[in-house]
């Protein structure tokens, strides 16, 4: 609407700024008309693009703008909190698989969509690497139907899931008495229509916690424990420390031999010299020497 509205304005602008090709001046009054006509013209035009170009700034819209490039990705970078507000930034993608922006770096893993043609990320403040939209609907499901709420809960239960011994198929008293050996699934036993559920899973699919998701493929346990140990970026501080590490000794480096001194402390100096010089000479003109 907002968007809308900015290109109402420039585009009734544009109209009142060309108001002299439709009215032939002929006159005093006409030329009036159409010089009022041309600065209300050039005010809705101004309005118009302040309008968009204010709301596409606060919003970070305005990175969808530009043509995309293979050397930048645009983040929907996630805040934390029950309700977390969205941002949108512009990625610097950089070797070894990063991305910066924004004094944050980021564990590339190749996932993302496309929109209007930019390469997206979804990128979260309190994890190290960009979630792809499969990875997401997983931890839905298992949060939804499984019921484990944390990686304590997760790591836990995958560990006594693999000591679950596989019952004759389909001896579904088996499989239950299985179950309630691991803890994550007790509270779900005893609803009955999630015992129902759960049972008729089966074995195999409980085991590997199998979920379909919406790329429309199925993943389990092992391949989330893959990729999070592929994408866990723990050579990041590593990859700080070189740059500043790097900056520092650019900054070192690229000095004038033998010169240690920095000049720009002399430009405030100078300045002030400046300043005195001329409150001198209006003192003494006021006195009239």
């Amino acid at each position: 609407m907002i968007f809308a509205i900015g290109m109402l304005l420039i585009f009734l602008g544009l109209m009142g700024t060309t108001m002299d090709i439709f009215v032939p001046v002929v006159d005093m009054a006409t030329s009036q008309m159409v010089g009022i006509s041309n600065l209300f013209g050039m005010m809705l035009i101004i309005v118009g693009v302040i309008v968009i170009g204010v709301r596409g700034f606060s919003t970070g819209a305005s990175a969808l703008f530009d043509l995309p490039s293979d050397k930048h990705t645009i983040l929907f970078h996630h805040r934390r909190g029950k309700n977390p507000n969205v941002s949108i930034l512009v990625g610097k993608l950089l070797d070894l698989e990063y991305i910066s922006s924004k004094g944050k770096i980021f564990k590339d893993t190749g996932g993302g969509f496309r929109l209007a043609g930019h390469d997206c990320r979804t990128t979260h403040e309190t994890i190290a690497f960009d979630l792809p939209e499969w990875l997401m609907d997983y931890f839905y499901h298992v949060k939804k139907d499984f019921g484990i709420r944390n990686r304590d809960e997760w790591i836990k239960t995958l560990k006594q899931i693999r000591d679950m011994v596989r019952p004759p198929f389909p001896d579904k008293n088996l499989l239950e008495k299985e179950l309630n050996k691991v803890d994550v699934f007790k509270p779900l036993l005893k609803d009955e229509k999630k015992r129902e559920e759960l049972l008729r899973l089966g074995f195999d699919k409980i085991k590997n916690i199998e979920i379909f998701c919406c790329d429309g493929v199925t993943h389990h346990h092992e391949e989330i424990e893959e990729f999070i140990e592929s994408a866990t970026p723990n050579e990041i501080d590593t990859l700080v420390k070189q740059k500043y590490l790097n900056d520092r000794m650019r900054e070192k480096n690229y000095q004038d031999p033998g010169s240690s001194f920095d000049y720009s402390n002399l430009i405030p100096i100078g300045v002030g010299m400046m300043l005195a010089a001329m409150a001198v000479i209006i003192l003494m003109s006021y006195l009239g020497s």
